[in-house]
């Protein structure tokens, strides 16, 4: 059994190994809270870099549940790029 299309979605966007996902026996929908939405995220980061981010992350999203993933995966770079070099 492969994962469903929402597995995969969910795992792109959540950029974590999600070892239930590849389990045969994982029949629950994945809950998880973005690392965006940790209020360590807003300690570290400038608050225009990290309003910047989360708008990056929402078109991230956007783009992927279009299935547009080389967009999706340009989005990441960029948001990782501001992450580090902020």
């Amino acid at each position: 059994m492969h994962p469903s299309r929402e597995q995969l979605i969910e795992h792109y966007l959540n950029s974590t190994q999600l070892e239930s996902a590849l389990d045969t026996t994982f029949m629950g929908k994945c809950e998880s809270i973005s690392p965006l939405d940790d209020l360590a995220f807003d300690m570290y980061q400038d608050p225009e870099v990290a309003h910047i981010i989360r708008l990056l992350d929402q078109k991230k999203q956007d783009m992927v549940r279009q299935e547009k993933y080389e967009q999706a995966k340009n989005l990441k770079q960029a948001i990782a790029d501001l992450q580090k070099n902020n």
